[in-house]
This record gives structure tokens, sequence and C-alpha cells, in this order.
């Protein structure tokens, strides 16, 4: 007698890997993010020592995505080596910070329009020289905060995706139709009843 079988579709829903083209935008974005922190540290640090004036805000809002993005590059970087690999800071984790980094970089770039335009520059003796710095920051602080509000888009992909993963590996059963006895002879023409589980 037939027996009721139950499939499972969780080995036919398989997440699909993430296209290499968008692998390729995230790595290119914090390559950029990582060059943009460089050249502002830099230009921070050299206006600490001509002028001795810290741009504190300066040094907070690029030293985070450095660290941020130099971890990610490292391991999107690693998947092409066969040797090691690093593991990727978790979406909801990496939602976090690049929401924090675009917040302190909006800091940054309010602090260094009002040090440009500030009153206090007309009372100043003179050395200070950092006009032209001032829109470079500027434009740094732009430059990496797009690069992170692009990549927090991929963010939340990538956390999204995960989520539709965590709920496909449930495994949806379909139920077979099985064959009973019949109740009659078998002189009425009839061998058995069809009932769907």
């Amino acid at each position: 007698m037939p027996q009721q079988k139950n499939l499972s579709t969780s080995s036919l829903e398989r997440p699909q890997p993430r296209p290499p083209a968008l692998l390729g935008i995230q790595f290119v974005s914090r390559c950029i993010g990582i060059i943009a922190s460089l050249i502002g540290v830099a230009i921070a640090a050299f206006i600490a020592i001509k002028i001795h004036k810290t741009w504190a805000f300066v040094f907070i809002s690029t030293l985070l995505p450095f660290f941020l993005d130099t971890a990610e590059v490292a391991a999107l970087a690693s998947r092409r080596t066969l040797k090691f690999s690093f593991h990727r800071v978790n979406p909801f984790v990496l939602i976090g910070l690049d929401i924090l980094t675009i917040g302190l970089l909006i800091w940054s770039f309010s602090s260094l329009i009002f040090d440009k335009w500030s009153k206090s520059h007309a009372v100043s003796t003179g050395s200070y020289t950092a006009d032209p710095f001032n829109g470079i920051e500027m434009w740094l602080a732009v430059t990496i905060g797009a690069c992170h509000i692009i990549l927090l888009v991929f963010d939340f992909v990538d956390c999204f995706s995960r989520r539709a993963t965590g709920s496909s590996k449930r495994p949806i059963e379909i139920s077979l139709p099985r064959l009973i006895p019949s109740n009659r002879g078998y002189g009425s023409g009839r061998v058995g009843d069809v009932e769907w589980g």
C-alpha cells in the first residue's frame, strides 16, 4: 500500500550568491573611503603641526571610516585567495557603523564650515593659513559620506537577503496522495480511494 510522502523543498530554495559587480562596487567604494580618510587625517595633522590648531572632529570622523573600510576591503580581497579569508562584519553591525560614520561626517562638515567662516578669523594674528585646507577637508567629508551612503544601501540589501536566507531554511512539505483500502469489495470494480494528506 503506497504511503504518504513529504518532500522538502529546502534544498531547492538556496540563496543566490551576490553578483560580482555588486561586490566590486562595494570594494571600490571602500577603497575610495580609505584614500579620502588618509588624506583627511594627513591634512589635519599638517594643520595641527603648522598652526597648532587641532581639528579633533576631523580625526574622529575620518579614523572610524578608515578602520571600518580597511576591515571590509581586507575581507572582500581575501575572498579571491585560496589560502585564507577574513570574515566580513555582520550586516546589522555594518548598518549601525555606517550610520554613525555618516553622522560624524555631517558633524565634521558643519564644524569645518563654522571654522572657515567664523568671525574669529578677523581677530586672528594673521598666522591662520588653514583657509584652503578647510575646503579640501569639506570635499573629503562629502566624498566619504557619499561612499558610505551608497554602502549603507548595500548593508540593507545584505541584511534583507540574510533574513530571506534564514526563512528559506524552513522545509516546505508537499503532501502526495496515498491509496487507502476501500470498504467495497473487489467486485465493485474499484481498487481503492485516493486520499490527500
